[in-house]
């Protein structure tokens, strides 16, 4: 279970990377973003999380960790407030906590 959340916190990594560059970008064009080293991190970052992915999916069944992934919402969520001062209303608060609920309901094993 650990390389599921190491999976989800390289995805969680490029995403912050990504809106750190899209704000410390003057101009988009593709050469800035070529050549930005937060791209490459960002592209690191993916690369990481499908090696690791990509090990979650030899040891576990599909349908029990894919929901697992959907943990990004929230987290980006919280990391989009504490670093980059977005809102964190309460509509997105609730849909947090039903995502949540949903990850849990479809990764839920009963007792055998």
């Amino acid at each position: 279970m650990p390389l599921v959340v190491f999976s989800v916190l390289c995805q969680l990594g490029a995403v912050l990377l990504l809106k750190q560059l899209a704000l410390v970008l003057p101009v988009f064009t593709v050469i800035g973003l070529a050549l930005h080293p937060l791209f490459w991190a960002a592209l690191g970052c993916l690369g990481m999380q499908a090696l690791l992915w990509q090990r979650v999916l030899d040891r576990h069944a599909l349908a029990f960790v894919y929901p697992l992934n959907s943990m990004i919402y929230p987290a980006s969520l919280i990391s989009g407030w504490t670093l980059f001062g977005e809102a964190l209303t309460l509509p997105r608060l609730a849909g947090s906590a039903v995502i949540l609920l949903g990850v849990w309901l479809m990764s839920w094993r009963p007792a055998t």
